[in-house]
């Protein structure tokens, strides 16, 4: 979402079906907030989009899981541990372009720093959350976590919030359909200092009836936790 001083809040989507990027104007003049479409961004043929975060001048950065014009299986082609995705950015007057030494293993999650000159991005299959500048100057920084990382989210102390699911890969689909040898899978949320790249556990929930957990989201004084099963949302203490 782009939130810009005067203008209304703009809301970017990707969808699968026809592969872009949808753009919304958020309406919140009434008391039932509403969204009216305003346009698309077509993506590359070989992307497929992940994740999406608002650049501070006008542009989008956005992750790529893996090139589906590849042969193959991709969801097995994420766990060889290989670079399967990468970080690109779209600009109105350039177009989309990949950013330079963006390799990641299901690129997954990505958040962009206030500054808007990095991005942190999960590496969803390679369990790592990687800081990387945009314009390939510099040295990648990363930091490990004990599970597939998904979603980053900011919080209000310029720290980074990341959970996921802490499973193997055989396992993805069947605990999603309620089965599985490891299922529920219970969560772990990550808070990470994007300047140096080092993790605290907040919460570690391994016996949580909660499972594959995909969003760590500060509201308030808690934690609001999401899930790709289910419809219920897990809410902890803040930080």
């Amino acid at each position: 979402m782009r939130a810009d001083e005067g203008q209304p809040p703009v809301l970017y989507a990707i969808n699968h079906k026809r592969e872009s990027v949808e753009v919304f104007r958020i309406d919140a003049t009434t008391d039932i907030v509403g969204l009216i479409w305003t346009g698309c961004i077509p993506l590359p043929h070989n992307v497929y989009a992940n994740g999406i975060a608002a650049l501070p001048e006008g542009g989008l950065a956005l992750t790529s899981m893996y090139d589906p014009t590849e042969p193959g299986n991709p969801f097995e082609r994420m766990f060889t541990g290989k670079d399967t995705g990468q970080v690109l950015t779209w600009h109105r007057d350039s177009g989309w372009a990949p950013v330079p030494s963006s390799g990641l293993g299901g690129a997954n999650g990505i958040a962009v720093t206030p500054d808007g000159r990095s991005i942190i991005a999960a590496a969803w299959t390679q369990k790592k959350v990687v800081r990387l500048p945009l314009d390939g100057s510099g040295e990648r920084s990363e930091a490990t976590v004990p599970f597939l990382p998904d979603n980053l989210r900011w919080t209000t102390n310029g720290t980074v919030l990341v959970t996921g699911q802490d499973i193997s890969a055989d396992d993805i689909m069947t605990c999603n359909g309620g089965e599985g040898t490891d299922c529920p899978t219970g969560y772990t949320v990550v808070e990470i200092n994007p300047d140096t790249m080092a993790s605290t556990v907040l919460h570690d929930e391994p016996d949580s009836p909660f499972s594959l957990a995909t969003t760590a989201l500060p509201v308030a004084d808690e934690i609001w936790v999401g899930s790709i099963a289910g419809d219920k949302i897990a809410r902890v203490s803040g930080t």
